[in-house]
């Protein structure tokens, strides 16, 4: 299905966002546990999403007490099989390097967060200018700066950029470090990429306030799952829907998409050979109504289509 949107959508590079959330539970599901990080029982599911369409790539439910990079490597397989010309963006959860060399072995590239430690800290601090005559608790600072790091458990030495920033009153820099494979761009123009991650965040919100993704009612794993997957899939067609109405309409939410074109007072009415829907003299929206199913209905719906962008090098994308 995602590959039939796409078709609709001028991409020269997919984005491919990896994140966990959360799922709360009050009962005794199968594979509930306790997740210290949220300090909750409940489920810990992993999602993927193209960072600019928002298009739900892959979910999977899992059992609470999972890690965010555990079985991380096996849910990105089937979009690194489908797809070609790949970015990967992840927090720290999952700045491992079986998932660096899986990305690596298939040609794509990936943008992943470090987590804090001396060796990186120090590394920031030294590409840092040496303050002259200045308060460093008054004045702020910030700098870019990248160098080739190799940590234990990696087999080779990688581009890690960095972020080092002194906020006023401070007089420690807290550093910031993102591991590439990327050899274009500076390592300002990372972190300007990377930030855009945090999009996620609001897919995955708009999945559960919107579409019940975290509905998880029945005592059975599979069960639930299915209805996650039943969620991200009309999550899916309500951005495809988006896109077609167009304008102002792809900004919308949930609520206000479903107050404009599915909450309608209406009837069909069959004629002859023909079936009308006939809607309400006081739809306001009359107009957009038709304009949008009009739309659909010049939609070829044959299915599957094959992804494929346009046949040049990847490259970072900056857009």
């Amino acid at each position: 299905m995602v590959e039939f949107f796409l078709q609709f959508h001028q991409l020269n590079q997919l984005i491919v966002d990896i994140d966990s959330t959360h799922f709360t539970t009050y009962g005794k599901q199968e594979g509930v546990a306790y997740n210290a990080h949220y300090r909750a029982h409940g489920y810990h599911p992993l999602y993927a999403f193209e960072g600019k369409t928002g298009y739900c790539f892959n979910a999977q439910l899992r059992p609470g007490n999972r890690y965010c990079s555990e079985e991380a490597d096996s849910f990105i397989t089937p979009v690194l099989e489908r797809f070609n010309q790949l970015l990967f963006r992840m927090d720290s959860g999952f700045a491992t390097p079986k998932l660096y060399d899986l990305i690596e072995k298939t040609g794509q590239y990936y943008l992943i967060k470090l987590k804090k430690n001396t060796v990186l800290s120090r590394l920031g601090d030294l590409s840092l200018p040496c303050p002259q005559d200045e308060d460093l608790t008054i004045l702020p600072h910030s700098a870019y700066s990248e160098t080739l790091y190799q940590a234990g458990s990696w087999s080779h030495k990688r581009r890690v950029c960095q972020f080092s920033e002194r906020k006023e009153g401070n007089l420690f820099y807290d550093v910031i470090s993102l591991v590439t494979n990327m050899t274009s761009g500076t390592s300002q123009d990372q972190f300007q990429l990377y930030r855009g991650r945090g999009q996620a965040e609001n897919f995955i919100k708009e999945m559960k306030e919107g579409f019940f993704g975290d509905k998880t009612d029945s005592s059975s794993l599979i069960k639930n799952e299915v209805r996650m997957m039943m969620s991200c899939i009309a999550y899916n067609l309500y951005l495809f829907l988006k896109h077609l109405a167009g304008g102002d309409f792809q900004t919308l939410t949930i609520k206000r998409f479903r107050h404009l074109f599915l909450h309608v007072v209406g009837k069909c009415v069959r004629t002859g050979r023909k079936q009308l829907l006939k809607l309400s003299s006081l739809y306001a929206y009359s107009e957009l109504f038709s304009a949008l199913y009009s739309r659909i209905r010049k939609v070829n719906l044959n299915l599957p289509v094959p992804y494929e962008p346009p046949r040049r090098k990847a490259s970072l994308m900056m857009h």
